[in-house]
């Protein structure tokens, strides 16, 4: 869409960019909504990727230049981005992330994961 206020492209073909985002969370503890989006299949052999994109936003962003944090999953992580959700779910007035990882390895026969990043460690 051309006349979108704001865009995210992704960095290479097949990565499955905004397969999963979190729009209007303060991450980073600014005072100011911050988009984080996912690329669950960023990378050959690669689990995924997780941007955090810094408000405010406007026009194209690349996540190569215009995110401030990239959180990636191991090997074992499959999936890892297919799921997001942004939530003070400790109740100490940060923004955590929650990251899933559908396919995850060495749990049983893709058993599933979810991650929780506190706000703490997400805050700059």
């Amino acid at each position: 869409m051309d006349d979108a206020p704001v865009s995210v492209t992704g960095e290479n073909e097949y990565n499955w960019m905004g397969s999963a985002f979190a729009p209007h969370a303060d991450v980073d503890g600014d005072g100011q909504a911050d988009l984080v989006v996912s690329a669950p299949y960023s990378h050959t052999n690669s689990p995924g990727l997780v941007y955090v994109f810094p408000g405010p936003l406007a026009g194209v962003l690349d996540p190569a230049v215009d995110s401030s944090l990239v959180l990636q999953g191991n090997a074992l992580d499959g999936g890892f981005g297919f799921s997001l959700a942004a939530s003070d779910v400790d109740g100490d007035g940060a923004t955590d992330l929650m990251i899933g990882a559908p396919w995850r390895y060495g749990i049983g026969s893709f058993g599933g994961e979810i991650f929780l990043v506190p706000g703490s460690a997400l805050a700059r």
